[in-house]
């Protein structure tokens, strides 16, 4: 069996061998990525929110103006409905096309029916919704690319490339991917901040000395902190469930400061001194980010930040009343968890047939279960993966939330599908690679042992 493990090392390594390769995978999964996404551009299902996002992109114009006190950023339902920074993207898209304000459609009116909106001039001309479409599929090739990139580097090739495949040959994905909403980005900035998370947890982690002790070190941390905040001040400005990474910071730098073994040299004052300076820091960072890119709330700020939250809220409650087929609050909770579980794990997933929903499940289960006893096994000091623990914990707090919806609708589920699939690579990658050790390996190295 020893024998068996060498081998296996062996021929899992050989890629390292080759100083290129990486860089070749990246390359090839670049162009897979970009070809796929957008060969179907123009086959993407429109949807009538992105009427809405192309619209209100007119707010960039404002902004790039300087127009600060202008009109436009008075309260308003366009204010206070969803933070800016994914109309900031259209807009300038739109600016380097050459695509200029007064070709932009007029707001979609949910009262009426599409061929109103139609002739109302509600919906996007093809060339403005291509070049919308085309800035999304740029961010989701660079969201795909970093997806596979990490994957590979901490938990596997295999369950690198088992994900690339489940990802780009998910219809339901590609068309979350591909529309002019703020999905894409969405994505992209939530693995910026996880990855950000890790470099900052690893670094924290990688010298027992105090952080107080070493003023390089502490330096670079609080930059790190600080830069992190940062950019979930940009990502709670795409969709406000990004400020959920607020919680995976707070929670993972907890977790390595009061219930791991890397710092128990650390006293218990300086413990609590260096998370509460973490979380501060997040918080100010991340929504002082907020509130600089939109002079909505440049006035009033307390207030209208506030308002934006509570907004959220009240139009979610609109929306339920309104979509009476797709409210999940009118039916019992055993039948709620099977809608959404049937969602994810079925409806939505890359792998969907009639009875998938069992497989789906069992893998996720799988890799969840391995992911989660390594980030233990992490803690303790022992084997595990800082990574795994990252992962644990923000697809639990990121993802976890949209699995209490009130709607029924295809794009909330969107960030728990993708959680799900990660682990589903892991789960199978892991059942490949026992399968692959178990028998190939040992039938390989017993035939030659029986030769030689």
């Amino acid at each position: 069996f020893d024998n068996t493990i060498y081998i296996y090392n062996i021929l899992t390594m050989m890629p390292r061998f080759n100083k290129n390769i990486k860089y070749l995978e990246c390359l090839l999964i670049l162009v897979l990525t970009s070809y796929l996404l957008y060969s179907k551009i123009d086959e993407t299902n429109f949807h009538i929110d992105e009427s809405t996002w192309i619209t209100t992109s007119l707010y960039f114009d404002e902004l790039i103006k300087g127009n600060t006190d202008s009109v436009i950023w008075n309260p308003g339902y366009w204010t206070l409905t969803q933070p800016p920074i994914t109309r900031y993207i259209i807009g300038l898209q739109r600016k380097l096309t050459g695509i200029g304000p007064n070709e932009v459609n007029k707001p979609w009116d949910y009262g009426v029916d599409k061929q109103t909106n139609i002739q109302n001039g509600a919906m996007p001309n093809p060339e403005l919704l291509r070049s919308t479409r085309t800035a999304m599929i740029i961010i989701a090739v660079l969201s795909v690319l970093l997806l596979f990139y990490s994957t590979r580097k901490y938990f596997g090739i295999l369950a690198a490339y088992i994900l690339f495949i489940l990802i780009i040959s998910n219809n339901y994905i590609q068309n979350q991917l591909s529309r002019a909403m703020s999905e894409s980005p969405l994505l992209l900035f939530i693995i910026l901040v996880i990855i950000l998370l890790f470099v900052a947890a690893r670094f924290l982690i990688s010298n027992n000395k105090p952080v107080l002790e070493n003023k390089k070190k502490l330096i670079i941390q609080t930059l790190l902190i600080l830069f992190t905040g940062i950019m979930i001040g940009i990502t709670g400005g795409i969709k406000l469930n990004g400020f959920a990474l607020l919680g995976v910071g707070i929670i993972l730098f907890t977790l390595l400061l009061f219930f791991s073994t890397y710092l128990k040299t650390f006293t218990i004052k300086l413990k609590i001194l260096l998370l509460t300076c973490t979380i501060v820091i997040l918080i100010l960072a991340s929504f002082s980010t907020f509130i600089s890119y939109n002079p909505f709330l440049y006035n009033n700020t307390v207030e209208r930040t506030a308002a934006i939250f509570k907004w959220r809220i009240h139009e979610m409650k609109i929306q339920t009343s309104k979509s009476e087929s797709a409210d999940l609050t009118r039916i019992n909770l055993s039948e709620r968890i099977i809608v959404v579980t049937n969602n994810v794990f079925n409806k939505y997933s890359t792998i969907s047939f009639k009875g998938a929903f069992i497989l789906n499940l069992t893998l996720f289960l799988f890799g969840f279960i391995l992911a989660l006893k390594n980030s233990l096994q992490f803690l303790n000091g022992s084997k595990g993966n800082l990574a795994h623990l990252i992962l644990i914990i923000s697809s639990i707090v990121v993802a976890g939330p949209s699995l209490l919806t009130p709607l029924n609708w295809d794009r909330y589920f969107y960030l728990p599908v993708i959680f799900s699939t990660i682990f589903i690579s892991i789960g199978i990658s892991q059942i490949l690679r026992f399968i692959y050790v178990k028998y190939v390996l040992q039938q390989f190295t017993t035939r030659l042992h029986a030769h030689s």
